[in-house]
This record gives structure tokens, sequence and C-alpha cells, in this order.
């Protein structure tokens, strides 16, 4: 699956939380990578 894509999808996100469907437990993760931004101009 997906092999004609160079880069898999990878997903971007400051935080992100949810329950485990195998243990009922709830997840939260967090991240400190930032997406760079080029100033138009």
């Amino acid at each position: 699956m997906g092999a004609w894509l160079p880069h898999p999808l990878q997903l971007l996100a400051a935080e992100i939380a949810f329950t485990d469907p195998v243990d009922a437990q709830p997840r939260r993760f967090c991240g400190i990578r930032s997406l760079p931004l080029a100033v138009e101009g």
C-alpha cells in the first residue's frame, strides 16, 4: 500500500489524545516539532 508515494503520510499535531481501543485507557501525546513556514512578501 502506498508504494508509489516517495514518503509516507505524516501527521503534524501539537497534541493528540484518544481512548485506547485495546485497554480503554486514555492516551495523550504532545509534540515539540513545528512546521517551518516561510513569510511571503
